[in-house]
């Protein structure tokens, strides 16, 4: 074998004999207090702005980057992105605290996969495209755990409203209607549809994902009462009410509306008035075909009426009751519409390729990126209860996700987007 052969060998003999060493000494990434599913164990660090926070220990390599992935809207595997990173020490431990969410467990991803760095900061991706990782779950918020509907008290509102001190921190649950939706978080409901047994909700996050409610909705809620709450009504008065941190919500639509709602598809779009309502019965038992409703145009009219009221609250110009007055108070839960000029809906025959487009004022630029974002947040739900009458809306896709939107200016120009996955958040055209 010639000298420079033997050379070759010895390197390559090295290089292998180094390579092998790397990957023997190399450490995969463990955490030290999980259970075989992935449940962080019960001690948690600490509490802060309604959150608790567990910490998260563990090996990896020495001085390896390890990135912390989550889904910001839920726990769905196919939206994950990467919140944030952390290092291991040169002794290769690492630690880190990972915060709780309301109502259900929190799903948590921690990876050493290289190809992570080359994602843009905003990019989703499905969890098990990622490799060397390590799944973390973390419980629910403290008090804020959903309960079978038998562990809540049904307890009469005289009793609640008497004696709100006795109830506070209790489990209890009540039914009735949505009276008035304050504002995406929390709303007025009137107790066994008496207007005048006011209980005033909160919702935790996950109602807020996972429910499309509106006025007059009927409800069952489930909840933790947290005291009282004084709110000031559309006449201008106080009054204070027991407050309850709603945890769940049934939305119960009865077969009797949903053969109202079919029924109504097959009237003409005039269908509301009083005397149109009577030709409709009239020609219930004649030969003639009737005619059937434009449900696009229909849902559109229906939001801009909608629309049309809402901004009466807004400036103080209409009652609770829709009324024109004279005295009335601006009600700034829907002061976001003052910036709305109209909103429109468009789907497919079969009700599918959803989207909206909300026309807005001169100076929506004017907001910052978080006010915009917010209104288009409002106005997206305001039209759910419009659609739901005539199309299925799918709790998860339209609700839970948005439905895709796209905003346009006083000039007809598109100004703002939709993103493709987190359609509640906006790409604006500057």
């Amino acid at each position: 074998m010639s000298k420079y052969k033997r050379i070759l060998l010895f390197f390559t003999t090295v290089l292998i004999a180094l390579c092998f060493s790397i990957h023997v000494n190399a450490q995969e990434l463990t955490a030290s207090n999980l259970d075989s599913e992935g449940k962080v164990d019960n001690n948690k660090g600490y509490s802060e702005d309604g959150q608790d926070y567990y910490s998260v220990k563990g090996k990896a390599d020495k001085k390896q980057k390890i990135y912390i992935l989550a889904d910001l809207d839920g726990n769905d595997p196919k939206h994950y992105s990467i919140i944030s990173s952390i290092k291991a020490n040169k002794n290769g431990n690492y630690s880190t605290y990972l915060a709780s969410i309301d109502s259900e467990e929190s799903v948590y991803y921690l990876s050493t996969d290289k190809n992570l760095g080359n994602k843009k900061k905003d990019a989703t991706f499905d969890i098990e495209s990622i490799n060397s990782k390590i799944k973390v779950i973390i419980p629910p918020t403290k008090g804020t755990e959903i309960k079978e509907p038998s562990a809540y008290k049904n307890v009469e509102y005289a009793n609640i409203s008497k004696e709100t001190k006795k109830y506070k921190n209790e489990d209890l649950t009540f039914s009735g209607k949505i009276l008035q939706m304050v504002d995406d978080s929390s709303a007025l409901l009137s107790v066994n549809d008496n207007p005048n047994d006011i209980i005033y909700l909160e919702f935790s996050s996950l109602v807020q994902k996972n429910s499309s409610l509106a006025e007059d909705d009927p409800v069952t809620v489930y909840g933790k009462l947290k005291g009282t709450k004084t709110y000031k009504t559309v006449k201008n008065k106080k009054e204070k009410v027991p407050l309850l941190y709603a945890l769940k919500v049934d939305q119960t639509h009865s077969d009797e509306a949903t053969q109202t709602n079919s029924a109504s598809e097959e009237k003409s779009s005039s269908s509301q008035s009083s005397s149109s309502s009577e030709s409709s019965k009239n020609n219930s038992s004649s030969s003639k075909p009737k005619k059937k409703v434009n449900k696009q145009k229909q849902v559109n009219r229906d939001i801009a009426a909608g629309l049309k009221q809402a901004k009466g609250w807004a400036r103080g110009e209409l009652d609770g009751d829709g009324n024109p007055t004279d005295d009335g108070t601006p009600d700034e839960a829907w002061a976001w519409t003052n910036y709305i000029d109209k909103i429109e809906y468009s789907s497919d025959k079969s009700g599918e390729d959803k989207r909206l487009y909300i026309h807005v004022y001169k100076g929506f630029l004017n907001l910052s990126k978080k006010e915009r974002t917010s209104i288009m947040r409002s106005a997206m739900r305001f039209t759910y209860s419009y659609i739901q009458k005539y199309y299925k809306l799918d709790q998860y896709e339209d609700v839970h996700q948005g439905i895709s939107t796209d905003v346009i200016d006083d000039a007809g120009v598109p100004i703002g987007t939709s993103r493709v996955f987190r359609r509640y958040d906006f790409k604006w055209f500057e």
